[in-house]
């Protein structure tokens, strides 16, 4: 009796602890080891925590405090920031300040729910979307690089003008990447150096067929059939087969990748896990983050 033996792959994102983690179903395989702070396959989205009240902030707080029930606020607006805000999309920025407040949309409404934990300074984010003025603050979507504070809108600054965020400037490897250069990156790394140009990795690359579940879908090269990634020693980096030509399945040895982040194609992807839906925007992002590779050399 023939039997399938082919390795089964779930690729999943949690809702609270950010990441991807490739983990194998069935006896007899072998396990892909999670990725905590992956740099080819994030998700970069955080469960909303139950509404717990209004909550105000007052110029001399960045801490939503727990105060009496406010009413619900206007309905935020698109406007210019004013300069001490100015934050650029796509970039990342740091936490100027400690016990920064994360929520789950901008405003401090009843309707904005407050997640969890606060952020310390010099927490490292990726830039999503923003300004968006909403009681008296610029509000900015944000995804930390780590992987374990929670993705959402902060204000940019104090009424006083104080910054709360502050441009952070990310040391970026120069191509071909291996090793340590890979890890170096995190989880938006790549997206904010190199945007989507393409470059190099060098590793011990396999790919392999398998049944593989994802949390999102769209993009032809989110695949169901096959698994690749790099071993960094003691660590794995997936990545996506973008239309890699004459790709044996399995394959595996030292190779060169050539690929880009921010694919076209990273615009189309959707939710498409159990739980959620997460906000569209972190999805999307979460895409763009991805390394599609085009070449394996």
């Amino acid at each position: 009796m023939l039997v399938d033996r082919r390795p089964r792959f779930r690729l999943h994102t949690t809702l609270v602890v950010v990441g991807w983690i490739a983990s194998v179903v069935g006896s007899g395989c072998t396990r892909v080891q999670p990725n905590p702070s992956p740099i080819f396959a994030p998700s970069a989205i955080a469960q909303a925590s139950t509404p717990d009240g209004g909550a105000s902030m007052s110029p001399s707080s960045h801490v939503i405090t727990d105060s009496p029930p406010a009413t619900n606020s206007p309905a935020p607006t698109t406007r210019p920031p004013a300069p001490s805000t100015q934050i650029a999309i796509d970039t990342a920025v740091r936490t100027a300040t400690d016990r920064l407040r994360v929520r789950s949309a901008p405003g401090v409404s009843v309707a904005s729910v407050k997640l969890e934990p606060l952020l310390p300074a010099r927490t490292l984010l990726f830039v999503i979307a923003g300004p968006v003025a909403a009681d008296d603050y610029d509000w900015y979507q944000v995804s930390p690089f780590d992987g374990i504070a929670p993705s959402g809108w902060v204000a940019a600054a104090a009424h006083d003008g104080t910054p709360w965020l502050a441009p952070a400037s990310l040391t970026c490897p120069t191509p071909p990447l291996d090793g340590q250069a890979i890890l170096d990156l995190s989880t938006y790394g790549g997206l904010v150096c190199f945007g989507d140009r393409e470059i190099q990795l060098v590793g011990d690359v396999t790919c392999e067929l398998g049944d593989v579940d994802m949390v999102v879908a769209g993009p032809t090269w989110i695949r169901h059939d096959r698994h690749c990634f790099i071993d960094l020693g003691g660590e794995t980096r997936s990545f996506f087969d973008g239309g890699i030509e004459g790709l044996g399945l399995p394959t595996h040895g030292r190779g060169v990748v050539t690929g880009h982040f921010d694919d076209p194609e990273a615009q189309s992807c959707v939710w498409d896990g159990v739980d959620g839906p997460p906000d569209l925007a972190l999805v999307i992002a979460s895409c763009r983050a991805m390394f599609v590779a085009t070449a394996l050399n």
